[in-house]
């Protein structure tokens, strides 16, 4: 398995050409996927989506990033192949793409461990993690919401949509 540190690129078509022939080295799954301060663009979901077809990433950190509007769509794809790891620090999801999330994640995702530090999350974004936390297999293990702005009714909210597992 393998493990791509991305860090800091600029994500022009010719780097995202040489990371797709990197990339499709990997038959079966990617340990890890570190996409901190990188400009997700469109192209480079389209290349994710294509190289990562039938492949697992079980860890994906995608820090301090500036989201294309539909990488959503990328993103639960990839939840839905078994991620196991998700850190989005500091990183400019909305409450519309956590929503779009919750909605069309799988009802049994593999997720254990979800880091929304310094995302600042709206009582219905708050909603939507918890869905995304209820689709889990056996539940998250790890959130981190430190600085994301939670007040008790924000928190009131998470609880009333989280359901506990056995």
């Amino acid at each position: 398995m393998g493990e791509f540190e991305l860090c800091h690129l600029e994500l022009n078509e010719a780097v995202i050409k040489h990371l797709e022939l990197k990339l499709l080295l990997f038959t079966h799954s990617v340990n890890a996927l570190n996409l901190r301060n990188c400009n997700v663009n469109g192209s480079f979901l389209k290349m994710l989506r294509r190289t990562f077809n039938g492949r697992q990433v079980k860890k994906l950190s995608i820090d301090y990033v500036t989201f294309a509007h539909d990488f959503c769509t990328d993103l639960v794809y990839i939840m839905n192949r078994g991620l196991e790891k998700l850190s989005m620090v500091d990183s400019s999801i909305t409450t519309d793409q956590l929503k779009h999330i919750a909605t069309f994640s799988n009802t049994e995702i593999s997720i254990q461990s979800l880091n929304l530090t310094h995302v600042e999350l709206s009582e219905e974004g708050i909603e939507a993690v918890a869905e995304i936390a209820n689709k889990t297999v056996n539940g998250l293990n790890k959130m981190n919401f430190s600085g994301c702005g939670l007040t008790p009714e924000k928190l009131s909210a998470f609880g009333n949509k989280i359901e506990k597992k056995a």
